[in-house]
């Protein structure tokens, strides 16, 4: 990860914050490290999976594994653990975020 090029970095996962070598909860879905960004719990691909969502000056971006490719394949994840939480992540990422940068590909704007 390269974390240690950033010694005050605060890295976050779905379910903990790190700082140097402590382990810190946050409180899960809707976590906010700082004031324009937040962490969406966003299972599907993965039971651990998270969306970050930054609301910068011109749109609101979501970091995310709900997608893969900037065109939306695969519809449905081939390696996904649960297609049906997969649909629930994406409406509620459509509903707010402006650009989408998936897992593997380009952003790709919503509207």
């Amino acid at each position: 990860m390269n974390a240690a090029l950033f010694p005050n970095a605060e890295v976050v996962d779905f379910w903990a914050r790190y700082r140097d070598d402590l382990w810190l909860d946050h409180p899960g879905d809707g976590y906010r490290p700082s004031p324009r960004t937040e962490v969406w719990l966003t299972p599907g691909h993965t039971e651990e999976d998270a969306t970050l969502i930054v609301e910068a000056d011109d749109a609101v971006y979501a970091m995310t594994h709900l997608w893969w490719h900037a065109d939306r394949t695969p519809e449905v994840d081939p390696l996904g653990w649960d297609q049906a939480a997969i649909e629930r992540g994406r409406a509620r990422v459509l509903a707010v975020a402006g650009i989408v940068v998936p897992g593997h590909g380009a952003p790709f704007r919503t509207r």
